[in-house]
């Protein structure tokens, strides 16, 4: 089994370092191993996490939506609480 280190793994996702090892913590990842301190994600299992997010080019991050209008990312994640964007796409997130 082919495994990744958590930086390799959050490159391979485009998601920050901290935001993985949440993501770890959590469970998001089947079969990832604590060895000598540092974490290893096995590659399948990234590329599982990776699939079930499948989000098209087309959609944007609450962080760019937030830039392109001006706003901050906490009055977009209200304005989609709220129903008051078209089109939007929940992706849940594993943990």
């Amino acid at each position: 089994m082919s495994y990744l280190s958590p930086a390799e793994t959050a490159e391979k996702l485009g998601i920050g370092y901290r935001s993985l090892l949440r993501l770890v913590k959590n469970g998001a990842f089947t079969g990832a191993i604590k060895v000598l301190g540092s974490w290893q994600i096995p590659l399948k299992s990234v590329e599982d996490y990776k699939a079930l997010l499948n989000m098209p080019d087309e959609y944007l991050t609450i962080a760019e939506i937030a830039e392109r209008l001006n706003l901050s990312e906490l009055w977009v994640g209200r304005l989609i609480r709220e129903e008051h964007l078209l089109g939007q796409r929940n992706i849940e997130v594993l943990g």
